[in-house]
């Protein structure tokens, strides 16, 4: 309204918000509120070309106004978070090949790579969000990402008493493996010091082997 109270003119052309991805398609520019600029190629990501495209479609609607990352400091964090994630899909056996390619058996092998503490949490949620943007991605993919992320501030994640307990029994298991074969050493070279077992034999040999000092 103008301050006569007549409606103000609209301009001729309608509006549009700042874009941040630029005529290329794969580099994003980031122009937060004080003015700072970052850049961000999703040409360098290793994955394929749609999955490329896509991922910079989807970041760049963060960095427009209103689009959630104010600062750059918050999408330069959201680039180191984006591209290991990139990099851990193009190790894969299967890559996929766009957002609506990738299944909960990628989602999950990502999700148990990532330590059970907060920056591995951290990583989980910004990925995920920034996937959720896209409406191809598949339904079970959304459902595995809404599950819980178990994770422990500061401290190692404990072992239950059915790990602890399966821990304690390999590590019996090995010992007394490694217990039986240095009595049967010890058995071996006993005999051989002894004279009771023949010379030139591989069971010589081995007692030969075994004795301490100077060979003959």
């Amino acid at each position: 309204m103008s301050r006569r109270g007549r409606a103000a003119a609209l301009p001729d052309t309608p509006h549009q918000r700042p874009q941040a991805l630029e005529h290329d398609g794969l580099v994003v520019t980031h122009r937060d509120q004080q003015g700072r600029v970052r850049r961000y190629d999703f040409g360098t990501v290793p994955v394929p070309g749609p999955f490329k495209r896509s991922l910079a479609v989807l970041f760049a609607a963060k960095c427009v106004p209103g689009g959630g990352w104010d600062s750059v400091e918050t999408s330069e964090a959201s680039w180191y978070v984006v591209r290991p994630f990139a990099e851990f899909l193009s190790e894969l056996d299967q890559v996929p090949q766009d957002v609506d390619r990738l299944t909960t058996a990628h989602w999950n092998a990502w999700r148990l790579s990532l330590p059970p503490i907060t920056t591995g949490y951290t990583k989980y949620s910004v990925v995920a969000g920034l996937l959720q943007q896209d409406g191809r991605l598949a339904r079970p993919v959304r459902e595995a990402m809404a599950q819980r992320f178990a994770w422990t501030p500061g401290r190692e994640l404990a072992y239950t008493h059915e790990e602890f307990t399966a821990i304690r029994v390999a590590a019996r298991r090995t010992f007394r493996a490694a217990l039986l074969r240095i009595r049967e050493n010890s058995e071996h070279l006993a005999a051989w010091r002894a004279g009771r077992i023949e010379e030139g034999g591989t069971a010589w040999l081995l007692g030969e082997a075994g004795r301490p000092g100077p060979h003959r």
